[in-house]
């Protein structure tokens, strides 16, 4: 029996199963997190021509807005513990980028592309 869609010999999971992992939609490496010699202030590297900052919380509602200059250092301790969001205005569009904080103390954590595991 042939299931609508495969080719002959073809199994049903092989047009289910991509070749390799999604790109993360989500998560623009335009947008870089550099530790600084301050324990719990990183600082932000923000795309060409940004406008405006935005920091918005798991639930996505904006928590606060910076201007670019003001955005070049950020205080993860002033962060509750959760998943944060940074998003760019910039003449090329909005860039976001994810991050986690773990803890009060500031501890930061960001999901660095790398190859997929299979």
């Amino acid at each position: 029996m042939l299931v609508r869609g495969l080719r002959n010999g073809a199994k049903r999971g092989d047009r289910l199963r991509p070749r390799e992992a999604p790109a993360r939609t989500a998560d623009d490496v335009s947008i870089g997190f550099r530790d600084t010699a301050e324990p719990g202030i990183v600082d932000l590297a923000l795309p060409a021509g940004t406008y405006q900052v935005d920091l918005l919380n798991a639930g996505g509602a904006v928590v606060q807005e910076l201007d670019p200059e003001e955005a070049t250092h950020l205080d993860l301790r002033a962060l509750k513990a959760g998943t944060w969001t940074v998003r760019a205005h910039s003449h090329n569009g909005m860039h976001v980028r994810r991050f986690v904080v773990l803890g009060r103390g500031g501890t930061l954590w960001v999901n660095q592309r790398g190859p997929s595991r299979r």
